[in-house]
């Protein structure tokens, strides 16, 4: 796994020294320093990439992705109300820009501002109704807010769409155990865990129904490679 993260990033390095040649050759192109922002972002030097999507967003103003990578940057920093600009302004720019729609939706979903984030995904879903990720996303608006009934139709939606979307089972499994449909919920994290081995939370969620199930040997081992994966002693 190392020699594969080495590769992979030295692959990005490449990348960034491709563009930065770019860029130094044609400084007044919006496209070199987004494409040089990407490869900084991809190393996780996203002081730098802010920096070229600036640029980018300053030569070419109606330039959607560049808004948009902008809009990424400041939602990891948890600069939301930056994020929610620029994901708006790449959606003006590009109406059919279903990520930037989206995005838009996460950042009030993480945010508590459940029914604003709910109003964009179900704009997202006028553009591409069997979008697995705004189905999903919505439907943990919806589950956050207490509607069980609207999570559920959107969560199985989801799946309907697109079977490999392991979030979808995830949520699904977690709103089943909510309600003590542990049979489902152990199912639905099986599932889940088959793809993603690496997420501490499923283990413990998938040890609740093992545990009400009455699996206590099955629990016991979850809880210990929960503990494991999260640091817990």
């Amino acid at each position: 796994l190392g020699a594969s993260a080495y590769a992979r990033n030295q692959v990005w390095r490449d990348d960034l020294l491709l563009w930065h040649d770019t860029v130094t050759k044609s400084p007044g192109k919006a496209r070199p320093h987004l494409n040089r922002g990407n490869a900084f972002m991809k190393l996780g030097r996203y002081d730098r990439a802010l920096g070229d999507y600036q640029r980018a967003v300053e030569l070419d103003p109606a330039y959607a992705q560049a808004w948009y990578n902008r809009g990424l940057i400041y939602a990891i920093a948890k600069q939301y109300a930056l994020a929610r600009n620029d994901f708006k302004k790449a959606a003006e720019l590009k109406p059919e820009y279903i990520s930037a729609v989206i995005n838009l939706g996460n950042t009030y979903n993480d945010t508590g501002e459940y029914l604003a984030a709910i109003e964009a995904y179900t704009q997202a879903l006028r553009i591409d109704s069997s979008d697995a990720n705004a189905l999903c996303n919505r439907g943990l608006a919806y589950y956050r807010l207490g509607d069980r009934t609207n999570a559920l139709k959107d969560y199985n939606q989801c799946l309907a769409a697109d079977s490999t979307f392991i979030n979808g089972y995830l949520n699904r499994g977690l709103l089943f155990l909510s309600e003590d449909l542990n049979p489902s919920a152990l199912s639905d994290l099986d599932r889940y865990i088959s793809v993603n081995k690496y997420n501490p939370r499923a283990y413990y969620y998938r040890s609740q129904a093992l545990l009400k199930l009455g699996d206590t040997v099955s629990a016991g081992e979850d809880l210990k490679v929960y503990n494991s994966l999260s640091g817990s002693k």
